[in-house]
């Protein structure tokens, strides 16, 4: 038992750190945006805190698919200067990911909608 608790408290710190950074990488640049990841990551966490082993289990595995899909779905975006179009910040693991998304070179704006 004990050595099960050593090793579900080793796996939630390392999970709670691997988000903290994934989302530091994700939001490079936009110090709210990473603000508000890291309090509603802190916030799970402790909401968690103190659960029955399934349970930890369980919060494992969401937290896990969580930091997959904020490394490899949200891609950061920036306005333009002119307001209108934006730059997207395409990485790595973006493309190697199966999600579908536009083909654009980097630095190439992506407009979602058109000007009437």
């Amino acid at each position: 038992m004990i050595r099960n608790s050593l090793c579900n408290r080793s796996a939630v710190l390392n999970l709670y750190k691997k988000l903290f950074r994934t989302a530091e990488r994700t939001f490079q640049g936009d110090e709210r945006g990473i603000l508000l990841a890291h309090d509603k990551i802190r916030s799970e966490f402790k909401n968690n805190k103190g659960m029955d082993l399934a349970s930890t289990e369980e919060q494992l595995s969401i937290g896990r698919d969580a930091e997959l899909y904020l490394r490899e779905s949200v891609i950061q975006a920036h306005v333009k200067d002119d307001g209108k179009r934006y730059v997207l910040n395409v990485r790595d693991e973006h493309l190697r990911s199966s999600m579908e998304m536009p083909v654009l070179r980097p630095g190439e704006c992506y407009q979602p909608f058109k000007e009437h």
